[in-house]
């Protein structure tokens, strides 16, 4: 299919050789994206806040509710903030990796690594999650839709400062 664009005329629809297939050129950036292997090994790594799409359900500590909405995960990223310092980007040891065939979805899981000093109590925490992480189009987009996470362990290798 070819896209057509506003600028292409006047019109307020496109025009009846839009539906046809394309000839020539198209503009790979105006197409949505899936949620395919290459999309999901591109975003994976990427900041929360960066792949989070606008409702995540984003539920890793136990005892306190989940955190919903972009909103919501820019508040517990400002008080992780506060809280730590030399945080380092996790690391995702991945077991498994599903993708739609429509491209419409995929999730993985697997195992992450955390690592940061304590401000308050000025240690070093490292610290293994269990993960699943569900991705899928928003707007567009492959976006992070949940991710469920446990503590594999509470404390490993902590040294005091």
């Amino acid at each position: 299919m070819s896209i057509w664009l506003p600028s292409q005329g006047s019109r307020s629809s496109p025009p009846a050789s839009a539906s046809r297939p394309a000839v020539g050129l198209r503009n790979p950036a105006l197409a949505p994206e899936h949620c395919d292997r290459a999309t999901w090994r591109r975003l994976a790594p990427a900041s929360l806040a960066d792949v989070a799409s606008p409702d995540i359900y984003f539920n890793v500590q136990i005892g306190k509710p989940p955190v919903v909405g972009t909103a919501q995960l820019a508040a517990l990223a400002r008080l992780h903030g506060s809280e730590r310092k030399n945080e380092k980007p996790h690391e995702y040891s991945i077991v498994q990796l599903f993708a739609s065939p429509d491209g419409s979805m995929a999730y993985d899981d697997g195992s992450v690594r955390g690592e940061f000093d304590d401000v308050a109590t000025k240690r070093h925490v490292i610290y293994d999650l269990t993960y699943l992480r569900v991705w899928r189009v928003a707007a567009g987009k492959c976006r992070l839709a949940a991710t469920y996470g446990r503590r594999v362990n509470l404390e490993r290798g902590a040294t005091s400062h």
